[in-house]
């Protein structure tokens, strides 16, 4: 229905916009109740490829640079067009367009990148017949996803302390759920003949597809859905399933999406409620676990595979075809036989042309993992193999994981029990955190929250911050994963699972918010609250992910009603206590102040680790069931600790809290005396959080292995 040739055209007439400095979408987000205003600045996103930094002002050479990588990109274009056939050429040319104009802006909207633009022009430039309706807006969503990864019944629910197994298992499992969502989104595209660019989102998931309204589609449709919820009850006895559903766009979508995108949620909220309806003549199988039972071995194999694979592999192949192959015996391979779509992760490039030559004759796609300025390295491959039906691109997926021997480049996935060490003190106590988290309110952004005076969503916003959001949550977080060495069960375009050391996944969280910060334009509409765990590396680690779940909803839910700057959301829970992100920071600082004058030795008369549990004791005894701070207790914990104080090395009385020559002290004695105050001149839960937190830190990081 829409030829590759349709496609190149747009693509490659970016190259013949006069682009502008890309001012971030993420500021543009506003709710109108917000209680906080974003300030009144302009950012700009730096013009390197796929940067998620953003700076006050647009770069002084931002001319210089636009005008060498369009120049680059003509050359590339050119290239590629002389050495792949049609389809592949389009295919590629996606990725390329993607590649170089993902950070410029328009001259029309200084917010929509170049590619943004482009593609929303190609999926709305086939319409249906109808006048009125002339597109179909259709939504996926595979549900039951968490389940599936983290339930306690399965085979992983095995403990952590039983081998690298469990964490491989874990991440193929997560991985897998990002093949079969590509697939899907993928298998759809292809079936009712339209191009990748009508993808407008996949990820996490959930997929949106825009389509022409033709009864063709719409039977293509309901084909599809009947099809893949019957492989759903083949492999996973329906603990997979797709709610899969469309409704009619006008042909004014581009500029007015909301309208359609809110009839099309209403739609899948009712259709979450009657699953896989159209197999209820095949319910019986639900039931036949002797059949189920002969498949789960071989898919605990391949998902133990897919996750040991994966931090060694360099490329990802998609094959349009479910036949079994020779060339790939030492490679994983991912088949997803009832959609005709193959996966391989390949470890060894140098495999590549064997590969490309056995699968001559099919459409196949060769993706980078992560590493889009490097997508086009394998052409040579497709040369030397004489191949032209084959294209390249790069996917994003959030698959970070530390190996042993990771800086020389060898060596498996580490398992949980050394990730639990490797904390930034060679002699700290070996404990894993599990983390947790998701974007706020992410319904009501792409719902209202980037709506123009006249309350109208542009198409052309959504699919940019669409865009972002997978750019900062499936190849950001690996930069910051990799740095703290944490493990990246799964990433998606709004919610993430991290596992590390307990100070690692802590420090991790931290630079993540700051980064975001950073990436929202610290815009207040646009947050995520996260739930943190400790536990020892003998506890099933698909329990804690659902500790950290049940401690992300609190941080969600948590009331901060005495809190003027916002009531909800915006919170992380850790240490068993709910904070908006900026106390934990500050939290953290000033434990990390205490932590430099540790009393480790007993040399100097600074902390020691029975002060700290008798605060942390009054704290939690002021603490109600209900989560409540009883003031009563507190009033009690206040006036103990005020003893404690007075009586500890200094004598930190109230007379000296407030006569006292600051700069005459010793940083033990300032920092003490600091430590005092905040106790003893807090007040209610802001008093409890704060020390619970600090205290627990403290007490974490000085305690010594046994």
């Amino acid at each position: 229905m829409v030829s590759p040739g349709s496609c190149t055209t747009l693509l490659e007439s970016a190259a013949q916009v006069n682009p502008v400095p890309l001012e971030p979408i993420t500021a543009r987000i506003s709710f109108e109740d917000a209680q906080e205003e974003p300030e009144n600045k302009r950012f700009y996103f730096e013009p390197q490829s796929f940067s998620v930094n953003t700076c006050l002002e647009p770069a002084d050479d931002f001319a210089d640079i636009a005008k060498a990588m369009i120049i680059e990109f003509r050359q590339l274009q050119q290239q590629i067009s002389q050495t792949l056939d049609s389809q592949a050429y389009a295919d590629t040319l996606y990725y390329l367009t993607a590649r170089f104009f993902s950070r410029f802006g328009t001259p029309w909207s200084s917010e929509v990148s170049v590619f943004d633009h482009t593609r929303v022009r190609l999926a709305t430039q086939c319409s249906g017949s109808s006048d009125d309706f002339p597109f179909l807006l259709v939504k996926g969503d595979v549900s039951g996803i968490q389940d599936f990864i983290y339930s306690v019944s399965d085979n992983l629910s095995s403990q952590v302390g039983e081998g690298t197994h469990r964490a491989k298992k874990l991440r193929g499992r997560s991985f897998y759920i990002s093949l079969l969502t590509d697939t899907i989104a993928d298998a759809l595209v292809h079936r009712m003949g339209l191009q990748e660019p009508h993808v407008l989102y996949c990820g996490g998931g959930h997929f949106t597809i825009l389509a022409p309204n033709e009864p063709s589609v719409v039977d293509a449709l309901e084909e599809m859905r009947r099809k893949i919820n019957t492989f759903f009850l083949n492999s996973f006895q329906l603990r997979l399933t797709l709610v899969l559903d469309y409704v009619e766009a006008p042909g004014t979508i581009a500029d007015n999406f909301s309208e359609a995108y809110n009839l099309l949620e209403q739609k899948i909220a009712r259709s979450k409620k009657q699953k896989a309806l159209d197999l209820l003549d095949s319910f019986d199988r639900v039931f036949d676990h002797y059949r189920y039972r002969e498949k789960a071995g071989a898919q605990e194999r391949l998902f133990r595979n897919i996750g040991g694979s994966l931090p060694r592999g360099c490329l990802l192949v998609q094959v349009f075809d479910a036949a079994h192959l020779t060339s790939v015996d030492s490679a994983t391979v991912v088949r997803f036989a009832e959609l005709d779509i193959q996966w391989i992760i390949l470890e060894d490039k140098g495999s590549l042309t064997a590969l490309l030559e056995e699968l001559d004759g099919k459409r196949k796609r060769v993706f980078t993992l992560g590493e889009p300025e490097l997508f086009l390295d394998p052409l040579d491959s497709a040369v030397d193999a004489g191949v032209r039906d084959v294209a390249f691109g790069f996917k994003f997926f959030g698959i970070f994981a530390p190996r042993s021997g990771q800086h020389s480049g060898c060596g498996g996935v580490c398992d949980f029990e050394t990730l639990a060490v490797m904390g930034r003190d060679a002699d700290s106590y070996p404990m894993l955190s599990v983390m947790r988290l998701d974007v706020d309110n992410l319904g009501a952004i792409f719902s209202f929250g980037l709506s123009d005076p006249d309350k109208k969503t542009s198409l052309y916003h959504v699919a940019t911050l669409s865009r972002e959001l997978i750019l900062f949550f499936c190849h950001h977080v690996n930069r910051v994963a990799e740095k703290y060495s944490c493990y990246v069960t799964y990433s998606g375009g709004d919610d993430a699972f991290i596992v590390g050391s307990w100070i690692n996944v802590i420090e991790f969280a931290r630079e993540l918010y700051e980064d975001f910060r950073s990436f929202s334009c610290e815009n207040p509409s646009l947050t995520f609250s996260a739930g943190i765990v400790q536990c020892n590396s003998h506890y099933p680690i698909l329990q804690a992910g659902y500790d950290a779940g049940t401690k992300e909803s609190e941080a969600k839910n948590h009331d901060f009603s005495s809190d003027r700057q916002q009531t909800r959301k915006n919170a992380v829970s850790v240490f068993d206590r709910v904070v908006h992100w900026g106390v934990l920071i500050e939290q953290l600082r000033f434990a990390e102040r205490c932590y430099e004058l540790f009393d480790r030795d007993s040399t100097t008369k600074s902390y020691s680790r029975s002060l700290l549990h008798r605060i942390l004791s009054q704290m939690v005894n002021a603490i109600k069931e209900s989560g409540d701070v009883d003031l009563s207790k507190l009033q009690v914990a206040v006036s103990r600790l005020t003893w404690v104080f007075a009586r500890s090395p200094n004598g930190i009385t109230n007379k000296r809290l407030v006569d006292f020559d600051h700069d005459k002290l010793s940083a033990v004695e300032r920092l003490k005396v600091d430590f005092a105050r905040r106790v003893i001149e807090g007040n209610g839960l802001d008093l409890v959080n704060y020390y619970s937190i600090i205290t627990s830190y403290l007490l974490l990081r000085t305690r010594k292995r046994d």
